[in-house]
């Protein structure tokens, strides 16, 4: 609940630091996440999974080639590793403020980038041995606060209705295990499609 609220307070803030007008909506779509494991000299790269992303953007009144967009997304980051005949799917609740430069190209085409802030609500290990299964919580081991650099690419089929895809880069360290000397180091990532709709 500390984390929703903090959240809300960022883009209350932004909103009435950058301006009074701005345009409301909606955005939604699938993720393709995965996750990369550097430990001492050792690179893991766990297999990718689908996640969902929905919540509510900001567009902020700008010119005609340029505003900032912020927003309450709710983003699933995480990944699949396989080792014998064991399974672990990792999958990583987080709610994010994003704070981004939009760019219009032209002929519907819109770009843009920035930094992206999200705090973790859940964490989870689904894991599979052989016949057996279940699941651990791992919230405790995972950072609650990540940081992710944003690059994306949109198109505005009519005046409210559009598609949308972007990477989210994972800058920050998740790994938040009391085992960690400091030499691991965990990044997540996102491939994110999906539909915007502006009010």
């Amino acid at each position: 609940m500390k984390k929703i609220l903090l959240a809300v307070i960022i883009l209350v803030g932004l909103s009435t630091t950058l301006s009074a007008q701005a345009k409301f909506g909606l955005k939604g779509g699938i993720s393709i996440a995965n996750a990369k494991m550097v430990s001492g000299n050792v690179t893991t790269t766990y297999n990718s999974i689908v996640s969902p992303q929905f919540g509510v953007t900001v567009d902020f009144k700008g010119s005609d080639k340029f505003n900032v967009q912020s927003g309450l997304l709710y983003n699933g980051f995480g990944g699949k590793s396989s080792e014998s005949s064991e399974t672990n799917t990792i999958t990583i609740g987080a709610l994010s403020v994003p704070v981004l430069a939009k760019f219009q190209l032209g002929s519907g085409f819109y770009g843009y980038a920035g930094p992206q802030i999200s705090f973790v609500l859940s964490a989870k290990d689904k894991w599979a041995y052989g016949s057996t299964s279940g699941e651990e919580d791992m919230k405790d081991q995972v950072k609650s606060t990540l940081f992710h650099g944003v690059l994306g690419l949109g198109y505005k089929i009519q005046d409210h209705f559009g598609v949308f895809g972007e990477y989210q880069a994972g800058l920050s360290n998740v790994d938040n295990s009391t085992e960690n000397s400091g030499n691991t180091k965990i990044n997540v990532h996102a491939l994110t499609f999906g539909l915007s709709y502006t009010f």
